[in-house]
């Protein structure tokens, strides 16, 4: 998933003109913001998402129907019977649809950080070559890795002066660019591996639970004699929005959210960035009554 998002950014990249930043120059820092091939970026970056979101659904899909199990039989319901839909609408349109929210977010951090780089560019008088350049860097990255990306290019630039006045040869251009391109790619993989990392437990998530919907239509699996438990990680990172998640008296239904400790409502994991929770089911006993697996 990380290297289809990361080709879709650094794809992206490549679709800015100088010759558009050159004509736009002179009409002042809105003008070339508005230059900018927006519609164009969020489509490559849908492309991305949607690219990396379906499969690992359907991956998902595949891997929890294996250890599916429903109640009072001991073979996993993919020898009952019961027939996959790795294609289901509902998959394809959750994928198409979290895509589009991903890529919201994307610009929106995107079209923050631009902005400010290009105020800034503007009134330094850099030339359009160069802030082309500046901008390729920052393209998919949030305002504060911008910032710290744009504090490595400073301290360069002051080191390279102090050299000069200490009679010392300066470090050559290619050298720095080189240096702050390296700098700009570890930011972008940075990013994309913590966003990647939540999105892939969400896909996940959202796999598991079109399996239980697909066993839930099919008859396999109960509304009535099943629950849903949300799995924390017992350790000192529990934070105090999944602890509450996973109270022992917190089992919902097939279709029902859990309720975090911030009032949000959650279907699946994740409920925060880097949530390290699963959810998995719980059946009734001979009494009718149902236990959390953790308690």
């Amino acid at each position: 998933m990380r290297r289809v998002v990361l080709e879709a950014i650094q794809g992206s990249r490549r679709r800015l003109s100088l010759d558009s930043f050159t004509a736009r120059w002179s009409q002042g820092p809105e003008a070339i913001f508005n230059a900018l091939p927006w519609r164009q970026l969020e489509l490559d970056w849908f492309d991305g998402w949607r690219a990396a979101l379906l499969p690992t659904v359907q991956a998902a899909m595949r891997a929890q129907l294996m250890n599916l199990r429903i109640e009072k039989a001991s073979e996993p319901v993919s020898q009952l019977g019961f027939s996959l839909d790795l294609t289901n609408p509902r998959a394809i349109r959750w994928a198409e649809e979290h895509a589009a929210e991903l890529v919201v977010q994307l610009s929106e951090e995107t079209k923050a950080n631009l902005r400010r780089t290009i105020a800034d560019m503007y009134i330094k008088g850099v030339s359009p070559r160069e802030a082309m350049r500046i901008l390729q860097r920052q393209l998919g990255l949030s305002a504060r890795d911008g910032r710290a990306l744009e504090g490595l290019r400073h301290r360069l630039e002051i080191e390279n002066a102090k050299r000069i006045v200490e009679n010392r040869k300066p470090l050559p251009v290619d050298r720095l660019d080189g240096e702050i391109d390296r700098y700009a790619n570890r930011l972008l993989r940075h990013r994309a591996e913590v966003v990647v990392r939540t999105e892939s437990i969400r896909a996940s998530a959202e796999g598991q639970q079109e399996l239980w919907t697909q066993a839930r239509e099919q008859g396999y699996l109960q509304p009535a004699d099943t629950r849903r438990a949300w799995l924390i990680t017992p350790d000192e990172r529990l934070c105090e929005i999944c602890a509450p998640l996973a109270a022992h008296n917190r089992l919902v239904g097939l279709e029902e959210p859990f309720l975090a400790g911030d009032g949000s409502l959650v279907m699946t994991p994740p409920a925060h960035p880097q949530c390290r929770c699963s959810i998995g089911l719980v059946f009734s006993d001979a009494e009718g009554n149902f236990r959390h697996p953790q308690a």
